[in-house]
């Protein structure tokens, strides 16, 4: 009644023989390593597919300004903010570079990269505007980020104090005969202000308790006074971005104090893989 039918045919028996599997291609940017001849089952061999599969995938991270950050390579921009790829750059052909020479223009990939940057960022952000509003550090950090650094500092004369351009593989090429007019594409022009304290890293900006005591304090003159400008080379005559696009690099009573071009593009200071392909 319950038992088995007496002439049942019997049931197959599984084949004891390993079968060798095919050796796995490259899957995204790994690659399955296992000790040849590979003899693996079926399941065992889909595992290990989704996990090389799962170490290709990166997090997106946005900042202020829709500006993309070490995102993967299908993630756009928002804010109207164009892609930059430096191979589409004229003349910016990706090299490694290693050290240069103090009186070097640092690496030209990566310049024309930040200035591709920066007239994007000016252009849809800033709506090209002829003078500035008094924000040249988040203009220019803005550039700097898109192009695939980190923001440098929240006020002009910082990007020169405390060595943070330095960190980022930037190299001062400030030098006798060398000034804002003649400087490369690309580079990053510091000026310090008429008060600047050199040794803070906000150039000693008066600082009340409210906006009021604050304004008092600085006797109505503008905070570049003391946090002086920073603005980025066009490749035009004339022509400079910061928050705005200015036929002047900065306003009479400015002293320019370093001219910084990108050397290296590496490590966290480095997050974009359009910057580390000009590196690599």
């Amino acid at each position: 009644m319950f038992g088995s039918a007496p002439n049942a045919a019997p049931a197959p028996v599984a084949a004891t023989t390993p079968v060798q599997a095919a050796t796995p291609k490259a899957v995204g940017t790994s690659q399955l390593n296992s000790p040849s001849p590979i003899r693996r089952t079926m399941p065992e061999i889909a595992a290990a597919l989704a996990s090389a599969d799962s170490k290709t995938v990166k997090e997106d991270k946005k900042t202020e300004g829709g500006i993309c950050v070490g995102c993967g390579p299908t993630t756009a921009p928002k804010t109207g903010l164009q892609k930059i790829d430096p191979s589409h750059i004229a003349g910016a052909t990706p090299k490694a570079v290693e050290t240069r020479a103090s009186n070097s223009n640092g690496n030209e990939c990566l310049r024309k990269l930040i200035l591709a940057s920066a007239k994007n960022v000016v252009k849809n952000i800033y709506g090209n505007a002829p003078t500035s509003g008094g924000w040249c550090a988040k203009g220019v950090g803005r550039s700097l980020m898109k192009a695939g650094y980190q923001y440098p500092s929240a006020e002009a004369i910082g990007y020169h104090t405390g060595g943070r351009m330095k960190q980022m593989g930037f190299e001062n090429i400030m030098r006798k005969g060398l000034d804002a007019e003649n400087a490369p594409p690309g580079a990053i022009l510091v000026f310090r202000g008429p008060l600047t304290k050199m040794s803070r890293a906000n150039g000693g900006l008066p600082q009340g308790k409210t906006r009021m005591q604050s304004r008092r304090l600085r006797g109505g003159r503008g905070a570049g006074t003391w946090v002086g400008h920073v603005t980025i080379k066009s490749d035009k005559p004339d022509e400079y971005l910061t928050d705005a696009l200015t036929e002047d690099p900065a306003v009479a009573n400015r002293t320019l104090v370093a001219i910084y071009v990108p050397v290296t593009c590496s490590g966290v200071t480095c997050k974009g893989a359009a910057a580390r392909a000009c590196v690599e």
